[in-house]
């Protein structure tokens, strides 16, 4: 009998080791769900992720860089790539990057993105949409200047400053959803030289923020002049 129990449960052992290696026989089909245990196409249309290839970036010099111009891409539908053909991760948008490229529709940033520069996307007229990462603190001025199609926009709650004129000539903005909406304050930028009867400086209420619609008055209209900055 003892002789009979050891030669029953070495094959035992070596199934349930088999098993616990993930080891399948050619043609079984295992019992984990797919969603824990991937096959290997599965993981290789995990990696695959689809970006803007052309564009031109200026390093810092430290492990990161900026987005410098179009290049050489093409692409109406833009994709900024989080790290550079260089292996640098991506933090701002430089100025003027993408000047009057009137036939840009779209454009999805990365996370990682601090800084939209100075008239980074004034003269898009077709610009209609653009996210604004969780990571983004600064919009330039004029940075949208002109984006005649852009409708709506979300204000991450990391973004603390907004300069004059950023979203001069956006007549089609309509909402503006500010993730946080407490703490912001205008100051009047350069155009006091031009418009003395402008309010200097004013406190936003939370609750005109609060409301989309009457969030993006305030931004494209009421106090387009300003700098905006949040404590």
């Amino acid at each position: 009998m003892r002789i009979k129990r050891i030669s029953i449960s070495i094959p035992l052992l070596a199934l349930i080791l088999c098993l616990l290696a993930g080891c399948v026989s050619n043609g079984a089909k295992s019992n984990v769900p797919d969603w824990m245990w991937p096959d290997a196409q599965s993981k290789e249309e995990e990696k695959i992720v689809t970006v803007s290839m052309g564009l031109t970036f200026n390093t810092n010099g430290n492990g990161t860089c900026n987005v410098k111009s179009m290049g050489t891409c093409q692409d109406t539908a833009l994709v900024i790539p989080p790290v550079s053909p260089a292996g640098e991760r991506v933090v701002a948008i430089e100025a003027e990057a993408f000047l009057d490229c009137r036939e840009l529709m779209s454009v999805v940033l990365p996370a990682g993105i601090e800084q939209i520069g100075k008239s980074a996307f004034s003269g898009c007229e077709q610009l209609a949409a653009i996210n604004l990462p969780d990571s983004l603190r600064q919009i330039g001025e004029r940075a949208f200047e002109g984006c005649k199609a852009l409708r709506e926009i979300c204000v991450p709650s990391s973004l603390v400053h907004i300069g004059e004129m950023a979203f001069y000539g956006c007549r089609r903005l309509k909402k503006a959803e500010f993730e946080r909406t407490s703490g912001w304050q205008v100051t009047l930028g350069e155009s006091d030289l031009w418009f003395g009867n402008l309010e200097k400086e004013a406190k936003i209420a939370s609750e005109s923020l609060s409301d989309p619609a009457r969030a993006a008055e305030l931004l494209k209209d009421n106090y387009v002049y300003h700098n905006w900055s949040r404590r």
